[in-house]
């Protein structure tokens, strides 16, 4: 009979007889032969062995305590008598000092003998600690393996067979070793696996609980785009997508110069759940052709996702016979560029949408303002844009500028009774150019008109209003260029007086 109280009394002398032990050395020890895990309920069956069970009258049932209110942690105590010697085993299902756990932790038994004699009740030494085979299996995602780990049953070396099935089929033992550990690398991604524990002591079968895990793999982004690149001043300001439910930490931006190839990292970008990814290149030309591309990493810094190439739009420009020629690289995905314009006192405007990589933009119309208001020095600046994603940025170049060649045409005579108003007045016509300045001298040296204002001309008359007599004069016009070079240029003007 299996008795899972004892009397209160009964326990105190038990535990007496136990300390002293004085009155049970006779008593024989059993011997705890296996520890099983009984599958339906996850509880531990204790079985043993005794010599001579006709000589004692039950047994006592001992089991390591922890975290129980009033038990000291990890000290054996009572959880059942078993008045009965021709019992060899016991399902533990006691509560009454918590339950059982094997499935969490291992649980660790010990079995006591006793007999009644001239009354009073005598204990055999508890016998030797038999423990339940804890298994704990773990997927190892970075190195691509199943992590297995258990304990001795024993103090003695034991040899394990390792059982293993996968998605419910038949278990099958895959090794057997004196080993706690095993790294099971033959594997499959999404597959479910379950292992247990089996060995063999003296002729009994141990068993462990069965310890499931499923070899999930972690979320790849669905996508990781690049999106744009500005270039301002000396800074390329890089923008990329990424899917956010994507299970990654972190980011790998590399970098190439010249030929998308050969490409170095940049910088490690920690993944913050943003579907953008920022990153700021300094201290660059915006002149030179650069390449970029970002990998993404789980926590085991393998790469799960990689972007497509994202560059910069590298805008050159030259200046031919009143057009400036501009010419610029393709970009990923992108076949839309806008050509935006900036001369003086404006801001950037676009002058030309086209899916082409030149433009030809004619300014001959500039000169005509300037020979009609008066010279100054210009810069043409231009940029290129293009948006991938109406709802994203656009990538933007650099910004290229242009000074024109300055044209002067300086007439060679003029008379200011020409019934054409043009031929009137000597004022050459002058465009792109700066700091202007015309002196015009008689034949011996005298100076007899001066301005600094490329609107004003010399009408052939003194300051009183009597003409300058008809003769041949010398001027010398100077400016500056658009490039700041000051030009000289002396020649003859020939004054007419007659009447036309």
């Amino acid at each position: 009979m299996i008795l899972s109280h004892l009397k209160s009394f009964f326990l105190f002398t038990v535990q007496l007889f136990f300390a002293s032990t004085v009155w049970g050395q006779n008593v024989e020890i059993p011997k705890i032969t296996s520890v099983n895990i009984k599958p339906i309920n996850l509880k531990p069956i204790i079985t043993w062995s005794m010599q001579q069970p006709e000589k004692i009258d039950g047994y006592i049932v001992k089991r390591l305590i922890y975290n129980f209110p009033g038990v000291v942690d990890y000290s054996y105590n009572t959880i059942a008598q078993i008045d009965d010697p021709n019992i060899f085993s016991f399902l533990d299902t006691t509560t009454n000092l918590g339950p059982a756990k094997p499935e969490e932790r291992i649980e660790t038994y010990r079995i006591a003998a006793y007999k009644t004699e001239n009354g009073q009740i005598l204990l055999s030494p508890m016998s030797e600690p038999f423990k339940t085979v804890f298994l704990q299996s773990t997927f190892d995602l970075c190195k691509k393996r199943n992590v297995l780990r258990w304990n001795h049953q024993t103090q003695n070396i034991e040899t394990f067979s390792l059982h293993k099935s996968s998605n419910g089929s038949p278990f099958q033992i895959i090794v057997s070793t004196t080993d706690t550990v095993f790294y099971d690398f033959d594997i499959q991604t999404e597959t479910h696996y379950t292992y247990r524990i089996t060995q063999t002591i003296d002729g009994f079968l141990s068993q462990s609980g069965n310890d499931t895990l499923f070899t999930n793999t972690l979320k790849v982004p669905d996508f990781i785009n690049s999106q744009c690149l500005q270039v301002k001043s000396d800074t390329f300001n890089l923008v990329f997508r990424c899917d956010t439910t994507a299970q990654i930490t972190d980011f790998v931006l590399l970098k190439s110069q010249r030929i998308p190839e050969n490409f170095d990292t940049l910088a490690v970008i920690p993944f913050l759940r943003s579907d953008e990814i920022h990153f700021s290149d300094f201290q660059i030309s915006g002149e030179n052709h650069y390449f970029y591309v970002l990998i993404a990493r789980n926590y085991c810094k393998f790469e799960t996702q990689r972007s497509d190439t994202l560059s910069n739009i590298v805008l050159n420009s030259e200046y031919r016979d009143k057009t400036n020629i501009l010419t610029w690289n393709t970009i990923t995905k992108s076949n839309d560029y806008q050509l935006s314009r900036q001369i003086p006192s404006e801001d950037f405007q676009i002058i030309a949408s086209t899916s082409n990589t030149t433009y030809s933009d004619d300014i001959s119309s500039f000169y005509a303002e300037q020979f009609a208001s008066g010279n100054s020095s210009a810069t043409f600046c231009y940029t290129i844009s293009s948006k991938i994603d109406s709802n994203i940025c656009k990538s933007i170049s650099n910004t290229t500028c242009l000074k024109p060649e300055e044209i002067i045409f300086v007439p060679n005579a003029f008379n200011p009774n020409d019934t054409h108003e043009d031929n009137r007045t000597f004022k050459p016509k002058i465009a792109f150019a700066a700091e202007y300045r015309m002196s015009i001298y008689s034949r011996n040296g005298s100076l007899v008109f001066e301005t600094n204002d490329p609107n004003q001309g010399w009408t052939g008359f003194d300051a009183s209003g009597s003409p300058y007599p008809q003769a041949t004069y010398i001027y010398y016009i100077s400016y500056k260029n658009n490039n700041g070079k000051k030009i000289v240029k002396t020649s003859y003007i020939t004054l007419l007086n007659e009447i036309k």
